[in-house]
């Protein structure tokens, strides 16, 4: 059996033990709400982090959706030029066509008047 001063001692021994036990609990609450302000903080920063690519996304699907209808437009007005295109290879063919007969009249006149010239008539 223990003496009641062995038993005051354990009591003491174990009470100190408590008393380190609380003290490193504190630390360890402490710690634990330190980093819970710092991810409360990195959950704020990822909140507007989010939020503005959200709004970036939003500006980028808006551009793109635009780019793809100017795009529609430019093919369907080449789609209209493209139809066109025999008509205006036609009539280059026809103005190409007047033009050398125009030059090929005037050079006639001109060799005419030459040979009369020449011939003295």
């Amino acid at each position: 059996m223990m003496s009641q001063e062995e038993f005051r001692e354990n009591i003491l021994l174990r009470l100190s033990g408590v008393e380190r036990d609380q003290e490193g609990m504190k630390a360890i609450a402490a710690e634990v709400r330190d980093n819970s302000k710092e991810i409360a903080q990195a959950l704020q920063n990822l909140c507007l982090l989010m939020t503005k690519m959200e709004s970036s996304h939003t500006t980028l699907e808006s551009a793109v959706n635009r780019a793809f209808n100017d795009i529609e437009d430019h093919e369907t007005r080449m789609r209209v030029v493209e139809g066109e295109m025999p008509t205006v290879k036609m009539t280059r063919n026809w103005t190409v066509a007047g033009v050398i007969g125009v030059v090929g009249m005037v050079g006639l006149v001109l060799i005419e008047f030459i040979f009369k010239v020449s011939h003295g008539s």
